[in-house]
C-alpha cells in the first residue's frame, strides 16, 4: 500500500525537536558504521537532471529521488522501505 504525505503531515507529526534529536541519533549510527548514506548520483539529457540519493539505517532503507528541468523548480519524492 502507497501512503502518501504531504509537508502538512509531516509538520503536524514531528516538531523540530525531536526532527533534531532523529537527525543526531542517525548522525551517529553514521560515524558508528551502522548507518549508510549512497553519495548523490545525477544523470542528465535534453536539460533535464535526476537527482538520486540512498540512505539505509535501523532495518530500513530509503532513497530521495527529484528531477530539475529549468525554468522549472525541483519535486522532492522521498521513498522508505
Amino acid at each position: 500500500m502507497i501512503r502518501y504525505i504531504t509537508e502538512a503531515d509531516v509538520e503536524a507529526t514531528l516538531d523540530v525537536a525531536t526532527a533534531i534529536e532523529l537527525l543526531d541519533s542517525a548522525a551517529r549510527a553514521l560515524a558508528a558504521g551502522t548507518a549508510a548514506i549512497a553519495t548523490r548520483q545525477r544523470v542528465s539529457s535534453g536539460g533535464v537532471t535526476m537527482n538520486l540519493m540512498g540512505a539505509a539505517l535501523g532495518g530500513r532503507v530509503a532513497h530521495k529521488t527529484y528531477p530539475v528541468a529549468r525554468p522549472r523548480r525541483a519535486r522532492f519524492w522521498v521513498t522508505l522501505f
